[in-house]
């Protein structure tokens, strides 16, 4: 593409933050948030069309079929909105439009900027997500944000959109003080930690994370002195647990009052009711229901089984996804994660691996990162640098790509 390094920086930040909604900040409007979003899926579209013209040079796309089966899954489904759910295809197309940030992905390969320059910007988002929350944390009750604030488990859990360049800034900052042993790398990576895996009051994040932090450390062959590390590793372990541990003791209560008092999983129930009764016909199975709008009697029903039933699609991740958009979503997001965790990945960027098993670990619930505006153009970023370390694992070779 003609524009120069730092106009294509830009727009990847630009994309980047739009996807986030601008992280919803309550000081811009909801329209003009909405209208970022419009203008950058406009921006791909149109980079992508005049990508068309003779002489684009290109290089190998491995992850091209996978997204040509979300954007086939995001279109097919509109069919079932229409015929099962009396969804009209203006609302669908509309309501879908956090899919169309696929095409970030062939915008990433079009605007061939070096891997580096897409890298330096996951620890400055990371720490900008980091930034933010904080700012909300203790600004708490004044809302900044107009993301779910919940007050729980001894904690204010903050849900901003952005959360996996939080967590791809942690496993990329660990990786960063393994190899260089600079310590900033460590504030980073300490910073991202508390937030992502302690202030956020969630169990299954502070888990995974701890067991995949144990398991980078143990196996990544990039790190020097394991001794040292563990070392260092216990000391920071003991000064979290001492200043979280309000929070700690909130979600261990919280796990005994569960143990003790066994009753039906909401997110089980939410499970079988998304791959049963919810599903109009057969053929729903393949193209799934498509996305509903609180415009149409479809979105109302969905948001009366939030009401009254407590079944929430963003709630059983994979599972939820795979009742809007079908087989064809399920299958592109499982085969993108099998190629990456047990894939051959450029030791630069192994980092990625472990974020994508730690997402594994939770991807029965919560909210599905290949499914939401922020969480896609995530992935397009961490698949494009797998391409580009694999056209060029000694580093660019030819100025022109």
């Amino acid at each position: 593409m003609a524009f120069s390094r730092l106009a294509k920086i830009f727009l990847v930040y630009f994309i980047v933050i739009s996807a986030t909604s601008f992280y919803t900040l309550r000081y811009l409007p909801n329209s003009f948030r909405e209208m970022m979003g419009l203008v950058s899926i406009g921006l791909m579209v149109a980079i992508l069309l005049l990508d068309l013209f003779p002489g684009s040079v290109s290089y190998r796309k491995y992850f091209k079929i996978e997204v040509y089966l979300f954007l086939l899954a995001t279109f097919g489904s509109m069919f079932i909105a229409r015929a099962f759910h009396n969804q009209e295809y203006g609302i669908t197309l509309l309501v879908q439009r956090f899919m169309y940030f696929y095409l970030f992905y062939f915008v990433l390969h079009s605007l061939k900027l070096n891997a580096e320059d897409i890298e330096n910007a996951i620890i400055p988002l990371g720490l900008l997500y980091a930034g933010f929350y904080l700012l909300q944390y203790f600004a708490y009750p004044n809302r900044l944000f107009e993301s779910r604030i919940d007050v729980d488990r001894g904690t204010i859990r903050i849900f901003l959109p952005g959360a996996g360049f939080l967590m791809l800034a942690y496993f990329k900052s660990l990786q960063g003080f393994f190899t260089t042993s600079r310590y900033r790398y460590m504030i980073y990576a300490l910073l991202t930690f508390s937030v992502g895996g302690i202030l956020t009051g969630t169990r299954q994040s502070f888990a995974s994370l701890t067991l995949i932090t144990l398991a980078f450390v143990f196996f990544n062959k990039q790190v020097k002195s394991r001794m040292f590390i563990v070392l260092i590793g216990g000391l920071a372990a003991a000064a979290l647990a001492l200043l979280f541990w309000d929070i700690f003791s909130e979600m261990l209560t919280l796990t005994q009052e569960e143990t003790g008092k066994p009753k039906p999983n909401i997110r089980v129930e939410a499970a079988k009711f998304f791959t049963g009764d919810f599903m109009p016909s057969k053929i729903a199975y393949i193209l799934g229901n498509g996305q509903d709008s609180m415009n149409s009697p479809f979105g109302q029903r969905v948001n009366l089984y939030k009401l009254v039933r407590g079944f929430y699609q963003s709630d059983v991740g994979i599972i939820g996804d795979y009742s809007k958009f079908g087989l064809f979503f399920a299958i592109a997001q499982l085969s993108i994660m099998i190629r990456i965790i047990f894939g051959k990945i450029h030791p630069h960027i192994s980092y990625i691996r472990y974020y994508y098993i730690s997402t594994a670990l939770v991807m029965f619930s919560g909210a599905n990162i290949f499914g939401r505006a922020d969480g896609i153009v995530f992935v397009c970023i961490t698949l494009y640098l797998i391409d580009y370390h694999r056209n060029f694992p000694n580093g660019r070779e030819n100025p022109s790509l």
